[in-house]
């Protein structure tokens, strides 16, 4: 079955209240901006923290949650303001993906350009949630697994093949 993610949020929360569910997000966001107070609460961690809840319980998700953001995404994905750019991080990985496609699809410039503006208008919907929401469960949990067991998400080494 081709499973959305609210498809699959619904068939694992049978049993749990709305509030209980939005308790235990509340908590692992809560326990990860203590951890990290530097970085703090970006929007879009709430559905990160949902979608991991749906694997394991909220001291393993915080700890997941904890792992992405200290080991798999670039440093300062979502931290505070660096070297005057927010969302250093996401900057660069914005930045890596349209090269990748200006390489990896031989474009244009002007192909290029609108690659840019698709990215600038749809990245932080698309980027900074790491996709949850927006493709479908399986290529969801296909990009998290490949994520965190090669530690990784596009990187520049990419660049330049």
């Amino acid at each position: 079955m081709n499973y959305s993610l609210q498809d699959f949020l619904y068939y694992n929360q049978v049993g749990y209240e709305q509030k209980d569910l939005n308790v235990m997000v509340s908590n692992v966001l809560q326990a990860f901006c203590m951890k990290f107070p530097a970085i703090g609460y970006t929007q879009g961690m709430n559905f990160i923290a949902a979608f991991i809840l749906c694997f394991v319980n909220q001291e393993s998700a915080f700890w997941v949650l904890s792992n992405v953001i200290s080991n798999v995404l670039p440093l300062n994905f979502y931290g505070s303001i660096k070297q005057g750019i927010p969302l250093m991080g996401y900057q660069q990985e914005k930045f890596i993906i349209s090269e990748l496609a200006k390489q990896i699809l031989n474009i244009d410039e002007i192909t290029y350009t609108k690659v840019q503006i698709f990215m600038d208008i749809n990245g932080p919907a698309l980027l900074i949630p790491l996709l949850i929401n927006y493709v479908s469960f399986q290529i969801l949990y296909e990009t998290w697994n490949e994520m965190i067991m090669s530690q990784s998400v596009i990187s520049f080494e990419y660049l330049g093949k």
